[in-house]
Protein backbone atom coordinates (compact mmCIF):
# COMPACT_ATOMS: atom_id res chain seq x y z
CA UNK A 1 0.00 0.00 0.00
CA UNK A 2 2.72 2.49 0.70
CA UNK A 3 4.71 2.10 -2.67
CA UNK A 4 1.09 2.45 -4.08
CA UNK A 5 1.13 5.91 -2.14
CA UNK A 6 4.44 7.02 -3.47
CA UNK A 7 4.01 6.11 -7.09
CA UNK A 8 0.26 7.61 -7.05
CA UNK A 9 2.03 11.08 -5.02
CA UNK A 10 4.94 10.52 -7.30
CA UNK A 11 2.55 10.79 -10.63
CA UNK A 12 1.05 13.62 -9.36
CA UNK A 13 3.75 15.38 -8.30
CA UNK A 14 5.17 14.97 -11.94
CA UNK A 15 1.43 16.33 -13.52
CA UNK A 16 2.09 19.07 -11.55
CA UNK A 17 5.46 19.81 -12.76
CA UNK A 18 4.04 19.51 -16.62
CA UNK A 19 1.14 21.99 -16.01
CA UNK A 20 3.95 24.40 -14.61
CA UNK A 21 6.30 23.96 -17.56
CA UNK A 22 3.58 24.25 -19.84
CA UNK A 23 2.22 27.05 -18.21
CA UNK A 24 5.50 28.85 -18.04
CA UNK A 25 6.38 28.18 -21.89
CA UNK A 26 2.77 29.44 -22.77
CA UNK A 27 3.90 32.89 -20.44
CA UNK A 28 6.93 33.05 -22.35
CA UNK A 29 5.76 32.46 -25.58
CA UNK A 30 3.34 35.16 -25.00
CA UNK A 31 6.09 37.56 -24.03
CA UNK A 32 8.08 36.76 -26.67
CA UNK A 33 5.24 38.00 -29.53
CA UNK A 34 4.43 41.01 -27.76
CA UNK A 35 8.24 41.48 -27.43
CA UNK A 36 8.54 41.16 -30.73
CA UNK A 37 5.63 43.43 -31.94
CA UNK A 38 6.85 45.90 -29.48
CA UNK A 39 10.37 46.35 -31.04
CA UNK A 40 8.81 46.29 -34.53
CA UNK A 41 6.52 48.85 -33.47
CA UNK A 42 10.24 50.98 -32.46
CA UNK A 43 11.56 49.76 -35.59
CA UNK A 44 8.58 51.02 -37.76
CA UNK A 45 8.79 54.45 -35.70
CA UNK A 46 11.67 55.15 -36.76
CA UNK A 47 12.51 53.61 -40.18
CA UNK A 48 8.71 54.16 -41.34
CA UNK A 49 8.11 50.90 -42.71
CA UNK A 50 7.72 47.18 -41.14
CA UNK A 51 10.42 45.24 -39.85
CA UNK A 52 10.06 42.50 -43.09
CA UNK A 53 7.86 42.24 -45.73
CA UNK A 54 7.97 39.50 -47.83
CA UNK A 55 8.89 35.58 -46.24
CA UNK A 56 7.11 32.76 -48.24
CA UNK A 57 8.90 29.11 -47.36
CA UNK A 58 6.50 27.82 -50.16
CA UNK A 59 5.87 30.01 -52.62
CA UNK A 60 3.13 29.56 -54.62
CA UNK A 61 3.36 29.52 -58.83
CA UNK A 62 0.68 30.69 -61.08
CA UNK A 63 -0.37 28.86 -64.05
CA UNK A 64 1.38 29.29 -67.63
CA UNK A 65 -1.80 31.03 -68.76
CA UNK A 66 -1.84 33.59 -65.81
CA UNK A 67 1.68 33.75 -65.96
CA UNK A 68 1.75 35.40 -69.39
CA UNK A 69 -0.97 37.61 -68.62
CA UNK A 70 1.21 39.19 -66.04
CA UNK A 71 4.28 38.95 -68.76
CA UNK A 72 2.22 40.41 -71.51
CA UNK A 73 -0.30 42.96 -69.76
CA UNK A 74 0.72 43.89 -66.60
CA UNK A 75 4.04 46.82 -66.73
CA UNK A 76 4.74 46.76 -62.90
CA UNK A 77 5.59 43.27 -62.46
CA UNK A 78 7.96 43.35 -65.89
CA UNK A 79 9.80 45.55 -64.03
CA UNK A 80 10.40 43.51 -60.51
CA UNK A 81 13.53 41.37 -59.87
CA UNK A 82 13.39 37.94 -60.48
CA UNK A 83 13.57 37.51 -56.99
CA UNK A 84 10.46 39.75 -56.39
CA UNK A 85 8.61 38.55 -59.51
CA UNK A 86 8.23 35.80 -57.83
CA UNK A 87 7.00 37.14 -54.38
CA UNK A 88 4.51 39.17 -56.52
CA UNK A 89 3.51 35.98 -58.01
CA UNK A 90 2.86 34.69 -55.05
CA UNK A 91 0.62 36.74 -53.68
CA UNK A 92 -1.48 37.07 -56.72
CA UNK A 93 -1.94 33.12 -56.71
CA UNK A 94 -3.06 33.31 -52.77
CA UNK A 95 -5.61 36.83 -53.89
CA UNK A 96 -7.02 34.70 -56.53
CA UNK A 97 -7.37 31.80 -54.30
CA UNK A 98 -8.78 33.77 -51.45
CA UNK A 99 -12.30 35.67 -53.03
CA UNK A 100 -15.15 34.31 -54.96
CA UNK A 101 -15.26 36.00 -58.36
CA UNK A 102 -18.89 36.56 -59.53
CA UNK A 103 -19.35 37.48 -63.44
CA UNK A 104 -22.70 39.85 -64.02
CA UNK A 105 -24.64 40.51 -67.00
CA UNK A 106 -23.00 37.82 -68.85
CA UNK A 107 -19.39 38.93 -67.85
CA UNK A 108 -17.17 35.90 -68.34
CA UNK A 109 -14.66 35.37 -65.13
CA UNK A 110 -11.31 34.57 -67.17
CA UNK A 111 -7.63 34.06 -66.10
CA UNK A 112 -7.25 37.56 -67.55
CA UNK A 113 -9.88 38.91 -65.15
CA UNK A 114 -9.10 37.33 -61.89
CA UNK A 115 -4.96 37.88 -62.73
CA UNK A 116 -5.33 41.61 -63.78
CA UNK A 117 -7.72 42.33 -60.57
CA UNK A 118 -5.19 40.48 -58.47
CA UNK A 119 -2.26 42.07 -59.61
CA UNK A 120 -3.81 45.81 -59.25
CA UNK A 121 -4.64 44.62 -55.58
CA UNK A 122 -0.99 43.36 -55.16
CA UNK A 123 0.78 46.15 -56.89
CA UNK A 124 -0.48 48.54 -54.23
CA UNK A 125 -0.23 46.54 -51.04
CA UNK A 126 3.57 45.18 -52.06
CA UNK A 127 5.28 46.99 -49.93
CA UNK A 128 2.99 46.20 -47.02
CA UNK A 129 2.90 42.71 -44.67
CA UNK A 130 -0.59 42.08 -44.97
CA UNK A 131 -1.54 42.45 -48.37
CA UNK A 132 -5.11 40.14 -48.35
CA UNK A 133 -9.09 42.12 -47.20
CA UNK A 134 -10.91 40.81 -44.60
CA UNK A 135 -13.33 43.72 -45.75
CA UNK A 136 -14.49 41.89 -48.91
CA UNK A 137 -14.97 38.26 -49.85
CA UNK A 138 -16.55 38.60 -53.29
CA UNK A 139 -15.31 40.48 -56.51
CA UNK A 140 -18.14 41.28 -58.56
CA UNK A 141 -17.30 42.07 -62.44
CA UNK A 142 -20.17 43.29 -64.58
CA UNK A 143 -19.27 44.25 -68.55
CA UNK A 144 -19.46 47.91 -68.65
CA UNK A 145 -21.49 50.69 -66.36
CA UNK A 146 -23.98 49.19 -63.99
CA UNK A 147 -27.28 50.53 -62.13
CA UNK A 148 -26.92 50.09 -58.66
CA UNK A 149 -30.71 49.21 -56.79
CA UNK A 150 -28.66 50.42 -53.86
CA UNK A 151 -28.21 54.28 -54.37
CA UNK A 152 -30.17 54.20 -57.19
CA UNK A 153 -27.38 55.64 -59.93
CA UNK A 154 -24.96 54.31 -62.61
CA UNK A 155 -21.59 52.91 -61.06
CA UNK A 156 -18.42 51.80 -62.70
CA UNK A 157 -16.84 50.39 -59.61
CA UNK A 158 -17.56 50.42 -55.94
CA UNK A 159 -16.38 49.15 -52.32
CA UNK A 160 -18.95 47.89 -50.22
CA UNK A 161 -18.62 46.94 -46.88
CA UNK A 162 -21.90 46.11 -45.83
CA UNK A 163 -21.67 43.42 -48.64
CA UNK A 164 -18.09 42.35 -47.98
CA UNK A 165 -18.33 43.13 -51.84
CA UNK A 166 -16.09 45.04 -54.14
CA UNK A 167 -17.39 45.70 -57.82
CA UNK A 168 -16.18 46.63 -60.91
CA UNK A 169 -17.26 47.27 -64.45
CA UNK A 170 -14.69 45.52 -66.81
CA UNK A 171 -15.05 47.89 -69.32
CA UNK A 172 -13.41 50.77 -67.27
CA UNK A 173 -10.88 48.71 -65.40
CA UNK A 174 -9.12 47.59 -68.54
CA UNK A 175 -9.41 51.34 -69.59
CA UNK A 176 -7.01 52.60 -66.76
CA UNK A 177 -4.18 50.13 -68.09
CA UNK A 178 -4.84 51.24 -71.68
CA UNK A 179 -3.59 54.74 -70.80
CA UNK A 180 -1.05 54.83 -68.59
CA UNK A 181 -0.29 58.39 -68.00
CA UNK A 182 -3.89 60.08 -67.60
CA UNK A 183 -4.56 59.51 -63.89
CA UNK A 184 -6.94 57.33 -63.92
CA UNK A 185 -7.39 53.59 -62.73
CA UNK A 186 -10.49 51.95 -61.54
CA UNK A 187 -8.96 49.21 -60.09
CA UNK A 188 -6.28 51.28 -57.55
CA UNK A 189 -9.19 53.31 -56.92
CA UNK A 190 -11.33 51.00 -55.52
CA UNK A 191 -8.67 48.84 -53.80
CA UNK A 192 -7.90 52.16 -52.38
CA UNK A 193 -10.74 52.94 -50.87
CA UNK A 194 -10.22 49.27 -49.14
CA UNK A 195 -7.38 49.45 -48.17
CA UNK A 196 -8.20 52.65 -46.24
CA UNK A 197 -10.95 51.11 -44.56
CA UNK A 198 -9.13 47.62 -43.79
CA UNK A 199 -6.26 49.94 -42.03
CA UNK A 200 -8.82 51.57 -39.88
CA UNK A 201 -9.95 48.55 -38.62
CA UNK A 202 -6.85 46.90 -37.95
CA UNK A 203 -3.25 47.26 -35.60
CA UNK A 204 -0.97 45.71 -37.52
CA UNK A 205 2.51 47.59 -38.46
CA UNK A 206 1.52 48.34 -42.50
CA UNK A 207 -2.12 49.61 -41.40
CA UNK A 208 -0.15 52.06 -38.15
CA UNK A 209 2.07 53.41 -41.12
CA UNK A 210 -0.61 53.68 -43.39
CA UNK A 211 -2.96 55.57 -41.12
CA UNK A 212 -0.47 57.63 -39.79
CA UNK A 213 1.37 59.01 -43.11
CA UNK A 214 -2.41 59.60 -43.96
CA UNK A 215 -3.01 61.71 -41.13
CA UNK A 216 0.18 63.53 -41.68
CA UNK A 217 -1.38 64.62 -45.69
CA UNK A 218 -4.53 65.67 -43.67
CA UNK A 219 -2.18 67.74 -41.27
CA UNK A 220 -0.29 69.39 -44.77
CA UNK A 221 -4.40 70.74 -46.37
CA UNK A 222 -5.02 72.14 -43.49
CA UNK A 223 -2.56 74.91 -44.37
CA UNK A 224 -4.65 77.22 -46.62
CA UNK A 225 -1.73 78.09 -49.12
CA UNK A 226 -0.92 74.71 -49.29
CA UNK A 227 -4.01 73.03 -49.89
CA UNK A 228 -5.27 76.36 -52.37
CA UNK A 229 -1.50 75.35 -54.60
CA UNK A 230 -2.92 71.44 -54.41
CA UNK A 231 -6.44 72.91 -55.86
CA UNK A 232 -5.59 75.19 -58.35
CA UNK A 233 -2.35 73.30 -59.86
CA UNK A 234 -5.27 71.50 -61.83
CA UNK A 235 -3.15 68.63 -61.74
CA UNK A 236 -5.84 66.00 -59.37
CA UNK A 237 -9.21 66.33 -61.33
CA UNK A 238 -11.91 67.67 -59.44
CA UNK A 239 -13.48 64.46 -58.24
CA UNK A 240 -10.44 64.08 -55.66
CA UNK A 241 -11.50 67.19 -53.53
CA UNK A 242 -15.40 65.59 -52.88
CA UNK A 243 -14.20 64.13 -49.77
CA UNK A 244 -10.52 62.95 -48.07
CA UNK A 245 -11.68 59.13 -48.95
CA UNK A 246 -11.72 60.32 -52.65
CA UNK A 247 -8.63 62.66 -52.52
CA UNK A 248 -6.44 59.46 -51.11
CA UNK A 249 -7.78 57.46 -53.97
CA UNK A 250 -7.61 60.07 -56.67
CA UNK A 251 -3.86 60.33 -54.76
CA UNK A 252 -2.80 56.80 -55.42
CA UNK A 253 -3.95 56.97 -58.90
CA UNK A 254 -1.39 59.55 -59.89
CA UNK A 255 1.00 57.98 -57.47
CA UNK A 256 1.49 55.21 -59.62
CA UNK A 257 0.74 56.60 -63.43
CA UNK A 258 2.45 59.67 -63.24
CA UNK A 259 4.80 59.16 -60.44
CA UNK A 260 7.81 61.90 -61.31
CA UNK A 261 5.19 64.78 -62.15
CA UNK A 262 3.65 63.94 -58.78
CA UNK A 263 7.12 64.24 -56.93
CA UNK A 264 8.28 67.32 -59.25
CA UNK A 265 5.42 69.25 -57.96
CA UNK A 266 4.03 67.92 -54.79
CA UNK A 267 7.33 66.33 -52.70
CA UNK A 268 5.76 66.95 -49.53
CA UNK A 269 2.63 64.61 -50.28
CA UNK A 270 4.33 61.98 -52.59
CA UNK A 271 7.02 61.21 -49.79
CA UNK A 272 3.90 60.42 -47.02
CA UNK A 273 2.66 58.22 -49.63
CA UNK A 274 5.54 56.17 -50.32
CA UNK A 275 5.88 55.82 -46.80
CA UNK A 276 2.52 55.21 -46.27
CA UNK A 277 2.29 52.19 -48.46
CA UNK A 278 6.25 51.45 -48.19
CA UNK A 279 6.78 51.78 -51.87
CA UNK A 280 10.05 51.04 -53.10
CA UNK A 281 11.42 50.21 -56.32
CA UNK A 282 12.01 46.53 -56.82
Amino acid sequence: MKALYFLVAASAEEDDLIVMWSAMAIVLMILLVYGIRLVELFYAYFFKKPFYVHFYLFPQQLTDKELFVLQTQFPFYRKLSPKYQVYFEHRVKRFISKYQFIGQQGQSITEEVKVLIAATSVMLTFGMRNYLYTVFTKIVVFPSKYYSALNQAYHIGEFNPALKTIAFSWEDFVAGYQDAHDNRNLGLHEFTHALHFQCAKSNHVSAILFEKMFAKILQELKNPEYSEQIRESGYFREYAFENRYEFLAVLLEHFFETPETFRDHFPIVYDHIKKMINFRER
